[in-house]
């Protein structure tokens, strides 16, 4: 769950330009230790980061796939904060949520790309490349939507007109919006796992190489 679909004027001053602030000292971390490694990362990161792009770009019905969790597990976790950022950024002009969110969307992306990559990284060791994929898939886009909807619970109890947009034509209480997101997500979760599995089955198979890039 890589997006908060929230229009422009409605998060608080404090929480969307700290996202922006914290983001920025992420990247900026990033580009330094990035240093002169950039031939060795930069043509992976650009490739992931337009994957991204297109993937979150298509609308499946209630889903679209992300493919964080595979953009996790072929980049180090020092750039995942620069590629969520160019990924969120370039959606909010393409009307894929507001400006001010991209802080805190590039937060969320970073998230699911790092714990996907930091669980691949241990499971890899014993498992196959494309079960060690699944699995740190799916925990990745729990792990991010437990956080996205902890938030948007914490704007609605401070009275911000902030709903999930599964239910945004309804007015349901706080225990059926958890009951709701967890029913439809855990679907998109098993779909977007699959995939990132079946890629990374395909990676390791054509490119092995590439599982290799950071450890």
């Amino acid at each position: 769950m890589s997006h908060i679909h929230i229009p422009d004027g409605v998060l608080p001053v404090w929480l969307w330009a700290g996202a922006f602030v914290l983001m920025a000292l992420l990247v900026l971390f990033g580009l330094v230790r990035l240093g002169l490694e950039r031939r060795r990362f930069l043509p992976t990161a650009a490739t992931v980061a337009a994957l991204c792009i297109v993937a979150m770009s298509i609308e499946l019905g209630f889903y679209h796939f992300n493919l964080t969790g595979l953009a996790g597990i072929l980049i180090p976790p020092f750039l995942t904060p620069l590629v969520a950022f160019i990924i969120n950024f370039v959606l909010a002009l393409m009307g894929h949520g507001g400006i001010t969110v991209v802080g805190l969307n590039s937060l969320v992306t970073a998230l699911e790309m790092t714990v996907a990559g930091l669980i691949f990284r241990t499971l890899s060791r014993r498992w196959k490349p494309s079960r060690s994929a699944w699995l740190a898939t799916f925990v990745a886009l729990a792990v991010s939507t437990t956080l996205v909807l902890a938030l948007v619970l914490f704007l609605r109890s401070g009275g911000y007109a902030v709903q999930m947009e599964v239910m945004e034509r309804f007015t349901v209480s706080e225990s059926l919006i958890v009951i709701l997101v967890y029913g439809v997500a855990i679907i998109g979760w098993v779909l977007e796992a699959t995939l990132v599995s079946l890629l990374i089955n395909l990676v390791a198979r054509v490119r092995p190489q590439m599982l290799e890039v950071w450890k």
